[in-house]
């Protein structure tokens, strides 16, 4: 499943659709609340990715916030191809029902895709930095320019180098727009 975390994709599915298809999930959003069911329910979490500093820091804030809830492994991200079956392994021996994944975009879909087959769990979710919002290393945009859908914004001017990402925006708004040629193209034959 993909959840609509960017104000792109939202606009782009408004954009293409008839109705307005969807709502901006923040993914920091998503896993505080997968956080607050899985504390509910008394589901265990494992936790995979980002740095040994940042997982730490993550566990604190996670356990101050949900007091019931397991955390029953974790392992930073960094790990090589070689290392991946010890991992797996650490994943399966914990017992979880939920696995974070917090490698960054794509790592964390390509790993998640390669390994489903291979672990008990039964949710896998990649959350990207929101293990280091959690932790307290990143700030979030403040509200007012989150309701406006200019969190990107904020990023990039904290985080420069995802201006490389920015500029690929043009390419996005293209293939919508000819997307949008082509459904129209096509509505045209069928009618």
């Amino acid at each position: 499943m993909v959840i609509p975390d960017g104000a792109g994709v939202v606009w782009a599915a408004d954009f293409l659709t008839e109705e307005p298809a969807l709502t901006r999930t923040p993914g920091i959003e998503l896993v505080d609340e997968i956080l607050q069911i899985a504390d509910r329910d008394s589901l265990n979490i494992y936790l995979l990715g980002t740095t040994d500093e940042v997982l730490h820091d993550a566990i604190e804030e996670i356990k101050t916030r949900h007091k019931g809830l397991t955390i029953s492994g974790f392992h930073n991200g960094f790990f090589s191809d070689d290392d991946n079956d010890d991992v797996l392994k650490s994943i399966s021996d914990s017992k979880a029902h939920i696995l974070l994944v917090a490698m960054g975009v794509p790592m964390q879909e390509k790993w998640m895709h390669s390994n489903r087959d291979k672990l008990p769990v039964k949710l896998m979710i990649g959350c990207g930095g929101s293990l280091d919002v959690m932790a307290g290393h990143v700030v979030r945009a403040p509200l007012w320019l989150q309701r406006l859908g200019l969190e990107w914004m904020w990023r990039v001017i904290r985080e420069p180098a995802r201006i490389k990402r920015i500029l690929l925006l043009p390419v996005f708004s293209f293939e919508v727009f000819r997307e949008k040629v082509m459904i129209a193209r096509r509505s045209c034959f069928l009618d």
